[in-house]
């Protein structure tokens, strides 16, 4: 490789180095002039609203409706946000809600039900046999034969 083409390619690469850094250097103060003049309007902006005083802050809502019943389990939830205005760190207002989906649920618990009926039978069967009509009935063997008997004459 002649010396010649080695200093060429020496001196392409300081011009073309020298050249980039004045481009970069160029944007890079555009970007940090633009950052100063965004950062200023901001202070500025933020010192207006210390002035004011007026702030509004923002959380998450959840709100649980219903309760488990004996036969039934009914629930309701709102799902959301609120938001309050806050004049020098004093709520002003009530907070307000807002409702961004609503989720509900209803079962039926099968499994009482039918203990429940259970109780019920066994109640119903526990005072028909203390009732004096189904006592009379059981003591007297007489009663019972002649009742099958007009039974099958009738039918």
């Amino acid at each position: 490789m002649p010396v010649e083409t080695l200093i060429v390619a020496v001196v392409s690469l300081i011009v073309g180095a020298g050249i980039s850094f004045l481009i970069c250097k160029f944007r890079t103060d555009s970007v940090r002039v633009q950052l100063t003049e965004r950062v200023a309007a901001h202070e500025k902006e933020l010192e207006n609203f210390r002035k004011n005083g007026l702030s509004v802050v923002t959380y998450p809502y959840k709100e649980e409706h219903g309760e488990n019943g004996f036969f039934t389990d009914e629930r309701r939830a709102e799902v959301g946000y609120k938001f309050q205005v806050f004049v020098a760190g004093v709520p002003c207002f009530e907070a307000h809600k807002v409702v961004v989906d609503v989720f509900s649920k209803k079962e039926v618990n099968v499994e009482r039900i039918e203990q429940a009926l259970q109780q019920t039978f066994a109640l119903i069967e526990t005072f028909a046999s203390r009732h004096p009509a189904f006592v009379a009935l059981k003591a007297a063997p007489m009663g019972s034969k002649a009742a099958k008997a007009k039974a099958g004459e009738v039918a």
